[in-house]
């Protein structure tokens, strides 16, 4: 998938409402796309996040306290933002449930396009206060 139709995922996500173009395309340059096959782990539920995730194609199983798998498949979903921003522990097992690529951003490179851009971290902040409740 091409720079350009990867910014174009993103940028209809809260998570990233109000980025500019310019820098959800920092953020890609930050990352990696990565093929992922089928039933791999890419978030374990209890380890500290490593990466924010953005689903580009494919399905996954999300996994909360060996709950029923729920499945997305939405591209430009983000996974593991809350362990990876706050560098705590995923409250979720996130599972490949089919062969899938996705953006990969490392914990620090997501931290170091956040302190560049205050649009943003900004928006980063505002979607990330909905889980204070």
């Amino acid at each position: 998938m091409e720079k350009e139709q990867i910014i174009a995922v993103m940028s209809g996500r809260r998570l990233f409402e109000g980025a500019s173009p310019q820098d959800l395309g920092d953020l890609v340059d930050h990352g990696e796309v990565v093929s992922i096959k089928k039933g791999d782990h890419m978030i374990e539920q209890g380890k500290i996040g490593e990466a924010v995730w953005v689903l580009l194609d494919g399905k996954v199983s999300v996994i909360e306290n060996e709950s029923e798998p729920q499945e997305l498949d939405s591209p430009g979903t983000i996974l593991g933002e809350i362990s990876a921003i706050s560098h705590t522990a995923a409250t979720a097992t996130v599972r490949a449930a089919s062969d899938l690529s996705a953006l990969r951003i490392p914990h620090r490179n997501f931290h170091t396009a956040l302190t560049s851009s205050q649009k943003l971290a900004s928006s980063v902040l505002r979607s990330m206060s909905k889980y204070l409740n």
